[in-house]
């Protein structure tokens, strides 16, 4: 016979609000949220927190690949920008 385990303790309402409040205002996601709280002294899984995010409709799953900080560069640009690099400071130190 399969074993039944206990289910989570439900959360109380002022948590859930917590939850909905900081993702609502910083936009957070469930780690952030529930390692934010923890350290308030609330205990909640991330889970639990996107749980929550997810009723309460602000999952905004990206639909768009995330941008990068710069622009692809090709092997040979970087040699060229680190030999200018290198010359430019190597004259001024020595000029």
């Amino acid at each position: 016979m399969l074993e039944v385990f206990p289910k989570r303790p439900e959360l109380d309402g002022a948590l859930k609000k917590r939850v909905v409040k900081l993702r609502e205002r910083y936009g957070w996601g469930p780690n952030k949220i529930a390692g934010h709280l923890s350290h308030k002294g609330f205990t909640i899984d991330h889970n639990q927190a996107y749980h929550l995010i997810c009723e309460a409709g602000l999952n905004h799953p990206i639909t768009q690949p995330r941008k990068t900080w710069a622009p692809s560069v090709s092997k040979e640009n970087i040699a060229t920008v680190s030999g200018r690099l290198i010359l430019s400071s190597a004259a001024t130190i020595g000029g």
